[in-house]
């Protein structure tokens, strides 16, 4: 009988691991982006601020990829907000994207390279 029991609970164990929610970075149009963000999605410019200030996206803000530990908690605190990360070629924003992810946001976006709008 202590054998049926424990197979009982190591089995519900199992179920109830198997229903744990992966999240994962998804890749975003543009035109996906610009609806995200007229709804109050965060647009995030993961380049250098130089790069930033000679151009970048209508509403982006600027969180240099090496720094987006350190400084998107203090702007964005929601771990439920919808975040949409760009670069210059899509390598930048992937790192910060799996970045958030550790971070515990389940909403991340990855618009990859600035080019793409």
């Amino acid at each position: 009988m202590k054998k049926v029991v424990v197979l009982v609970i190591l089995v519900l164990f199992l179920c109830s691991c198997a229903k744990e929610e992966k999240v994962e970075v998804k890749e975003i149009s543009c035109t996906k982006m610009k609806e995200l963000v007229s709804n109050g999605a965060f647009l995030l410019d993961v380049r250098s601020e130089e790069e930033y200030n000679i151009n970048h996206l209508h509403e982006a803000v600027n969180y240099p990829y090496e720094t987006i530990g350190e400084e998107i908690s203090s702007s964005l605190s929601n771990k439920e907000s919808v975040i949409i990360v760009y670069c210059q070629s899509g390598r930048r924003s992937a790192i910060a994207a799996q970045t958030l992810l550790d971070l515990g946001y389940k909403h991340v976006y990855d618009l990859g390279a600035i080019g793409n709008c």
